[in-house]
């Protein structure tokens, strides 16, 4: 009993810790990401490049619009297992907001990936030292979820991989809001 009470009162001073840090680490990312006006590329990064990197990509490159996609480069990769299709409900949410997935086959990071780019986003904060020590790079490596303007969700995006639909709905949502502060602070779009 003690001890759920203080696993409960571990995970409440946890969230609030986000939340309280969530505003410091949003205005630090922006201003970081202000210094790459225009990038080259950008590349979105998760775990397997099934469900939340590539619907970054497709919706990053669709908020871009024609003409500023063409100039900024925008892939995603994973770190595990390369040629793998989307699963049923990425497909089926990212159709429902006019994203296709379809064709979509995961690819694993490579150090020519990351010479392309000024800006690596990662869904999870662990990722983001994994990705510098397996490829030293020169560009910014950030949390996506670092730039929600909702500060309840942490820094994580979860990965909605083998879960509900729903879940996939919340990680979009939650994708959708970081990219759109994404391509206001880098083009202005």
């Amino acid at each position: 009993m003690v001890r759920d009470l203080l696993a409960g009162f571990a995970h409440w001073l946890r969230a609030r810790g986000q939340r309280v840090l969530h505003p410091w680490r949003r205005r630090k990312t922006i201003s970081r990401l202000k210094r790459h006006r225009m990038p080259r590329g950008v590349l979105f990064v998760c775990h397997g490049n099934i469900c939340r990197s590539p619907y970054a990509e497709a919706a990053f490159r669709d908020r871009l619009g024609g003409s500023v996609s063409s100039v900024i480069h925008v892939l995603s990769a994973g770190f595990i297992g390369p040629i793998r299709p989307a699963p049923r409900f990425a497909v089926e949410e990212a159709a429902a907001r006019g994203v296709d997935l379809r064709d979509h086959r995961s690819k694993t990071i490579t150090p020519m990936a990351l010479r392309s780019v000024d800006i690596v986003a990662v869904m999870e904060p662990g990722q983001a030292p994994a990705v510098a020590k397996m490829f030293p790079t020169a560009a910014s490596i950030i949390v996506l979820g670092d730039l929600d303007p909702h500060p309840n969700g942490g820094r994580t995006i979860v990965d909605p991989v083998d879960k509900s639909r729903a879940i996939f709905a919340a990680s979009y949502d939650r994708i959708d809001r970081c990219i759109d502060v994404l391509a206001d602070v880098v083009v202005g779009a």
